[in-house]
């Protein structure tokens, strides 16, 4: 074959985000403003953006452009608006946003529970993600109330999805846990785990997931070395790690007295949070606060008041004055 006759295919990488932007403006060009599919096509320019904490504000923009065109021509108890409603709460969730979130939360499931009645997934789904909202606030007990009902309902359907019960028992437990009731918690994150390893396997990430909320429970009720030592078999056994497995760690090895090794877990979970979430996210903030604790027992102050300032910032706009969070940063600052 001769050089004119080759034929030379370039592969060029486009992220989610900008496919389902291509994919919009492909169908304005076809249809026009104003057919139903340029609203699907922006709700999935939405969903994509929300997946990267860069883009999070646009989406939410996005989310917001979608609402009010639905809103007009379908009324705020059509499922889609509401479906859209708690996509956008997700996205404001995740950007730290929980007044917010809380309010368009409760807006979805609301309006789900009339349209679509109390059992409907989608209804169900809000309830979930409304309780995950309250345990962030600092309102645990009412989340367990919410969690419990979604689980009672969920037990109780007809042909009940029993991966979709489990994670309403793992939201259960991660609620008494919030409450400081740590040997509930741990009773039913063992059950969970053992489950996990008969179901799928010891080896699977969820099952390393089961391990890490026990594990988080042990630390609680001071079972210290044996939490270490699950935590680090969840760091070796997961291919991935968003930063988390490496911040759990850290804590307990604060607990533990040993201070530079948690300081070396806490600069490697900082990187990968601030890579996964964003700079400025609360997941990034809880590791940004724990470094600000470990630098300052290892005597430098001025980095740990650094940290906490840059974590203040953050927690005021996102938690309630009167949250544990905050006044826990007065310590660090004074």
């Amino acid at each position: 074959m001769s050089r004119k006759e080759k034929k030379i295919r370039v592969t060029v990488p486009v992220s989610p985000a900008t496919y389902a932007k291509m994919q919009y403006q492909a169908l304005r060009r076809r249809h026009g403003d104003d057919h139903p599919e340029i609203l699907r096509a922006a709700q999935e320019v939405a969903r994509a953006l929300g997946d990267r904490p860069e883009d999070q504000e646009e989406s939410i923009e996005t989310y917001q452009n979608v609402m009010w065109a639905l809103w007009d021509s379908r009324g705020p108890d059509d499922p889609w608006f509401l479906e859209v409603v708690h996509d956008a709460a997700k996205v404001v969730f995740r950007s730290g946003d929980l007044a917010r979130a809380e309010e368009m939360f409760q807006a979805a499931l609301d309006g789900r529970e009339r349209v679509l009645g109390r059992n409907h997934r989608d209804s169900l789904a809000s309830a979930e993600m409304l309780g995950r909202v309250l345990t962030a606030v600092g309102r645990p007990a009412e989340a367990e109330a919410l969690h419990r009902d979604v689980l009672d309902r969920r037990c109780r359907a007809t042909g009940g999805d029993a991966d979709a019960a489990r994670v309403a028992r793992l939201d259960v437990a991660r609620s008494l846990l919030a409450q400081g009731r740590a040997q509930e918690a741990a009773v039913e994150f063992r059950a969970l785990t053992e489950e996990a390893e008969r179901d799928w396997g010891p080896q699977d990430p969820r099952t390393a997931g089961s391990r890490s909320n026990l594990a988080g429970a042990l630390f609680e009720l001071g079972e210290l070395e044996e939490a270490a030592r699950m935590f680090r078999a969840g760091l070796a056994a997961e291919s991935r790690d968003d930063g988390t497995g490496h911040n759990n760690l850290a804590t307990v090895l604060f607990f533990l007295d040993r201070f530079e090794e948690a300081e070396d877990e806490l600069r490697q979970a900082l990187a990968l949070k601030e890579r996964h979430y964003g700079r400025d996210a609360l997941e990034t903030m809880q590791s940004v606060e724990n470094l600000a604790r470990v630098v300052a027992r290892r005597g430098d102050r001025t980095e740990a008041r650094a940290l906490a300032q840059r974590c203040l910032a953050v927690y005021r706009r996102s938690y309630p004055a009167h949250h544990p969070r905050i006044s826990g940063l007065r310590e660090l600052l004074d």
